[in-house]
C-alpha cells in the first residue's frame, strides 16, 4: 500500500459559515489562479495534520476517533491565507479561534 496525506477534522455544518467561505471562494477563483476550491459540503476544521501516513494505518486511526463523543463547540472564523504563500496559492485557509 502506498501513503496518502491524513488529517484529523471536525465537518463544518453551519449552512451561513459555508455560504460566507463560499463568498470567499468565487473571490478568489476570479483572480484565476488556478486553484480549485473545495466544494462546499466538504469543508471542514483540521484538527491535526498526520502528514503522510501508510494506508494500512488508516482504518486503526478511524478507529481510535470513532470511541469519544465530542460536545459541540463554538469558534470564531477569521481572516484567509494560503500556503505556501497568497501569490501562488495550493492551499486557502480561514483562521479559527475559540468561540465565546
Amino acid at each position: 500500500m502506498g501513503r496518502i496525506r491524513t488529517f484529523v477534522a471536525v465537518d463544518l455544518e453551519d449552512p451561513q459559515i459555508a455560504a460566507k467561505i463560499g463568498e470567499i471562494q468565487r473571490g478568489i477563483e476570479a483572480t484565476d489562479n488556478g486553484v480549485k476550491p473545495v466544494e462546499l459540503e466538504n469543508l471542514h476544521i483540521t484538527l491535526k495534520f498526520l502528514g503522510s501516513v501508510d494506508e494500512a494505518l488508516v482504518p486503526e486511526i478511524a478507529r481510535a476517533l470513532e470511541g469519544p463523543d465530542v460536545a459541540p463547540f463554538r469558534a470564531r472564523l477569521f481572516g484567509v491565507g494560503a500556503f505556501p504563500n497568497m501569490s501562488r496559492p495550493r492551499v486557502i485557509w480561514v483562521g479559527v479561534e475559540e468561540g465565546r
